[in-house]
């Protein structure tokens, strides 16, 4: 179950984000995904993304 789940940002073109999750429960799977793509390292609980496009 996601217990807290991603809070809007506001960024700036060219600027790094981070984005967070939490989840309780043993045993489950997540992932992050771009227009349907999986992204490296998308099994983990935080995202970072440098240079954001719009």
């Amino acid at each position: 179950m996601i217990s807290k789940s991603l809070a809007d940002q506001l960024t700036k073109e060219g600027e790094f984000v981070t984005l967070t999750f939490e989840v309780d429960g043993e045993g489950l799977t997540y992932v992050w995904e771009k227009d349907g793509i999986l992204l490296l390292d998308s099994n983990l609980l935080q995202l970072q993304l440098a240079s954001v496009v719009a």
